[in-house]
């Protein structure tokens, strides 16, 4: 999706980080297998942790063999075999790379719509297929989209602006998880994980926003800067729920590395996106 939901290596073993890799190596290769080679480039670590996610709640045991990168034949990878979800994840990956790209086309300035138009050529056969392959996501995906730009058009609140991002994360994440409290445990976490995605990319893009004359949905604070103060309670607000639909899910393995992306590589990410110039808050 954006690229904000990913470890943070100095506080996971060793293996840990080697399984986190094997993940994200086994869905580019699923990229590559399901859509071609050059899909490989729409490869982000949103979607491994979507990945790991679906793995992390079956119960059939994930498990790891040697490869090599096929890009590099000198270098050695581990291969993740949690086929079925990695499928998904990549899935995924197509389609909303193709709406972020329409919407870049649709919305952006005139030199971004130049660069980004011959991409999504490129990436609407994928999209078509992925459509295929799994309509119910294709169908969550268009109505994020439609959703998100009514959003923008009205230049809706933070929630309001969000609420697309999270009702897809929900989605995504529930699946087809049959009703019940653990439905209900997935659709929260995925909702408060979307809300979370969409606020950090709101604060990362927010100057690239004000100087461009791009919708934000965060306004200035009363001296026409960065609302770092404002953004930080929204995204620790959006992660602490995330935190309490975890701990109510059954998670059979990838515990740790889902752990550390909450506890260590989120709030990485909230510090990186919010961090006033010089030193000075706001």
């Amino acid at each position: 999706m954006f690229g904000y939901v990913r470890v943070f290596q100095p506080e996971l073993k060793v293996r840990e980080w080697e399984d986190y890799r094997g993940a994200y190596c086994s869905l580019c290769r699923a990229l590559g297998k399901r859509y071609g080679v050059g899909a490989r480039f729409l490869l982000n670590y949103d979607f491994t942790v979507l990945a790991l996610f679906h793995m992390a709640l079956t119960c059939a045991p994930v498990t790891f063999s040697k490869g090599r990168c096929p890009f590099n034949p000198l270098k050695k990878c581990r291969r993740c075999h949690g086929d079925d979800a990695l499928a998904f994840a990549a899935d995924a990956a197509v389609l909303l790379s193709y709406y972020k790209l329409k919407d870049d086309v649709t919305d952006g300035r005139f030199l971004k719509r130049l660069s980004r138009r011959p991409l999504l050529w490129l990436v609407a056969p994928l999209k078509r297929r992925a459509a295929r392959l799994n309509p119910a996501v294709a169908e969550s995906m268009a109505g994020y989209y439609a959703a998100q730009q009514t959003a923008e058009r009205e230049n809706a609140s933070p929630d309001a602006a969000a609420h697309p991002t999270a009702t897809l994360m929900a989605a995504l994440t529930v699946r087809d998880t049959a009703a019940g409290e653990e439905r209900d445990a997935r659709a929260r976490f995925g909702y408060c994980l979307g809300r979370w995605i969409y606020f950090a990319d709101a604060a990362d893009d927010w100057e690239d926003d004000r100087r461009n004359g791009g919708f934000n949905p965060f306004p200035a604070d009363e001296n026409g800067k960065k609302p770092n103060v404002r953004m930080r309670e929204a995204l620790n607000s959006s992660l602490a729920e995330c935190l309490t639909a975890w701990h109510l899910l059954t998670r059979h393995q990838f515990d740790a590395i889902l752990q550390n992306i909450l506890q260590y590589g989120m709030p990485a990410a909230i510090a990186r996106v919010t961090a006033p110039p010089n030193g000075e808050e706001r």
